[in-house]
């Protein structure tokens, strides 16, 4: 197990430079390293830790897209992503960038069957977190967050209400989240991180 102190020292480093250089705008378009999303999601993620808590944690993700978030995500424990495709550089960009050896990936083409998938997991093992970005229509994020709410810890991707073209956009995640109740949000555009009202 890792302490807080020594998981600092591996967080140190960005993405986007290493990315670029390698892929070059291919690898950046459409990830959260555009507009410092690799810096947020490490704050909030760090917020969730308790100074005497013990790594890893363990994060399911929905929406494995490129991979990034959840590069970014291993490096606070143990990640199970999951999608219903897999898009051209996912496995290249993983193979390159991927230090930790604990990111498990799944693709199931069917969003049934990769629900029961997720249930099925969610029925064997804990998750300290969910991270949430799969498709963003208002009934797949009503499914995914019924679907996770039971873990405690949910981060929504692609909040945007303050940029007006990507408001439109992922206009259903904006009104989802907005229309949270008894819970508390913790808002880092476009992450925002959901919890129970204690």
């Amino acid at each position: 197990m890792e302490g807080n102190a020594d998981m600092s020292n591996r967080l140190c480093f960005t993405m986007y430079e290493r990315v670029f250089e390698r892929f070059g705008e291919q690898g950046i378009r459409g990830s959260m390293l555009r507009e410092n999303g690799e810096e947020k999601l490490t704050r909030l993620m760090g917020s969730l830790i308790q100074p005497d808590a013990t790594l890893p944690l363990r994060i399911l993700e929905i929406g494995t897209c490129q991979c990034v978030s959840a590069i970014i995500l291993s490096r606070f424990g143990d990640v199970h992503t999951f999608d219903v495709r897999e898009k051209p550089l996912t496995h290249e960009l993983y193979q390159a960038f991927h230090e930790t050896g604990n990111v498990y990936r799944k693709v199931i083409p069917d969003p049934k069957e990769l629900r029961s998938e997720i249930r099925a997991l969610l029925d064997t093992a804990r998750f300290d977190v969910a991270f949430i970005d799969g498709r963003h229509t208002a009934k797949a994020i009503e499914k995914d967050f019924e679907l996770t709410r039971g873990i405690g810890r949910l981060i929504f991707h692609d909040y945007w209400p303050h940029d007006e073209r990507r408001a439109r956009r992922f206009a259903d995640v904006i009104a989802f989240v907005d229309g949270l109740q008894e819970c508390r949000l913790t808002k880092l555009e476009p992450f925002v991180l959901w919890e129970p009202a204690t």
